[in-house]
């Protein structure tokens, strides 16, 4: 399998915000120093290969703590940090929707490459999301999409929690240790509408 992620202009063009969580180590998102598109092809066993994703290299290995989410959320750089994904042996996060300008980057570890990615990017235009960028995963001999949205609609809220939740599984052997936060808050969400 082939991964990739797609952006339009506006992605590539975000200025860099900088804040400094309670480890003391600097974290900056999204600029070009940061998030990169990288192209380098690693082969596998089962003639799987990645293409092509934008990764975050300031982040600290492995996940972050809720201290740090929460000195991101409290900072002048973010509006909000949430988790999205718990590893429970470790209590560490390795998924977060990082927000500012309204703007949605939902990063998530890779311990397979031993890298943060930004999975994808969505703008919140009030009355509808807007997709601005997403890691596809493309099947090696077909080239067909595995993992992916559609890059010309405007995806659900469960649209969303799902596609970041099936890239978790690709990109972990084992999710038993993971807890997918994003399913209690869509099943709040829907309470509330009721």
């Amino acid at each position: 399998m082939a991964v990739g992620c797609v952006e339009n202009e506006d992605t590539q063009n975000r200025r860099a915000r900088s804040v400094v969580p309670t480890s003391g180590t600097i974290i900056s998102f999204p600029s070009q120093s940061c998030i990169r598109d990288t192209t380098a092809m690693t082969e596998s066993s089962d003639s799987n290969y990645k293409n092509s994703i934008a990764t975050v290299e300031s982040l600290p290995a492995g996940g972050l703590s809720m201290s740090q989410i929460d000195a991101l959320s409290g900072s002048d750089a973010a509006e909000v940090a949430a988790p999205l994904v718990i590893d429970t042996t470790s209590s560490s996060v390795t998924h977060f929707d990082l927000v500012f300008d309204d703007t949605h980057h939902c990063l998530g570890w890779n311990p397979t490459d031993n890298q943060w990615e930004q999975i994808l990017v969505v703008v919140d235009n009030e009355d509808e999301l807007v997709l601005e960028s997403a890691a596809t995963v493309y099947e090696a001999d077909s080239k067909e999409v595995k993992i992916g949205l559609e890059q010309s609609r405007n995806p659900e809220l469960k649209d969303i929690a799902e596609f970041i939740w099936r890239y978790v599984e690709y990109t972990y052997l084992e999710t038993d240790d993971l807890h997918n936060v994003m399913d209690e808050a869509l099943e709040e969400l829907s309470v509330d509408e009721e």
